[in-house]
């Protein structure tokens, strides 16, 4: 099981588990702990379907906590770890850096999220995704295995992780909700962190590597090398293609179009092309994080 398969895991209620914990700072009663996160009237729908005193919602959302190594357990008390401390306080960071590098992400229990991520980035963005849909078929042919992803709640799940973690974003169109994978979010935090340097020019194969690094499932990182070559590399993007996938220069371009990132060509020098040939004749040898991201 997983961040995905339990639907009820969002990241909002593992952020707000955290956050408790840290405000009663120290071991408290579980049961007292989940009355707070709970409302009443959750709880006793909960002990009509499962029976008195289960609750599904509080049994996935420790299990996941406990996988990600955020609690401490004390017989009947609960407490942060030193982990959930810097997980309440940096949520967004910290869950990322867990769930993006695919040795971290399989060492906690969620061995698929980044395989998830790649196949969701390598989709054309000018298309989307049907929220409405079960993408499984698609996983399958891509990658030989369906992540087990194997239902439209368990692709909701992942699109809700996929948009928190800042890859994808939704919009509502005339044929229904359309989910459009964009790393744009998770870039401008890369910046924030310092991981992309600013004010400083590097070449685009510096670029992809510090990227990389940062973003694991982009180009140059860990999760999107060990699939690019199921994938192809044409979908997936990168040095090997010539040129950045067609998610990853959407977010290029909205960077540099809200002033953030400078992209030059010099003659002479290695270039790609900002997202697949025939969407883009943009091209880049170098790049300048101009300012910081908000």
């Amino acid at each position: 099981m997983s961040v995905i398969s339990r639907v009820t895991v969002v990241p909002s209620r593992l952020i707000a588990l955290a956050k408790t914990l840290e405000v009663l700072d120290g071991p408290t009663d579980r049961r007292a702990v989940m009355a707070m996160l709970f409302p009443d009237p959750l709880r006793r729908r909960d002990a009509e379907v499962d029976g008195p005193g289960k609750n599904a919602y509080e049994d996935e959302l420790m299990k996941e906590a406990q996988a990600l190594g955020i609690l401490r357990n004390e017989g009947a008390a609960i407490s942060l770890s030193e982990a959930g401390r810097s997980m309440a306080q940096d949520p967004s960071g910290w869950l990322h850096g867990r769930l993006t590098d695919p040795a971290t992400a399989t060492e906690l229990g969620q061995p698929d999220m980044p395989s998830a991520l790649v196949w969701m980035l390598a989709q054309d963005p000018l298309v989307g995704l049907d929220w409405q849909e079960n993408h499984g078929a698609s996983i399958r042919a891509a990658l030989g295995n369906d992540l087990g992803i194997s239902n439209l709640s368990d692709f909701q799940q992942f699109f809700h992780w996929a948009r928190y973690l800042g890859y994808a974003w939704w919009i509502r169109a005339a044929k229904g909700t359309r989910v459009v994978p964009d790393p744009t979010v998770a870039l401008k935090r890369a910046i924030k962190a310092g991981s992309l340097p600013t004010g400083a020019r590097i070449t685009v194969r510096e670029f992809v590597d510090l990227m990389g690094k940062a973003c694991p499932v982009l180009e140059g990182g860990a999760a999107r090398a060990a699939l690019a070559p199921k994938i192809g590399h044409e979908r997936a993007g990168g040095l090997t293609a010539g040129y950045f996938s067609a998610s990853t220069g959407l977010a290029l371009e909205r960077l540099a179009a809200d002033g953030i990132m400078k992209f030059d060509a010099l003659a002479d020098a290695e270039l790609l092309v900002a997202g697949p040939p025939d969407t883009t004749s943009l091209r880049i040898s170098h790049v300048t994080v101009v300012r910081g991201a908000e």
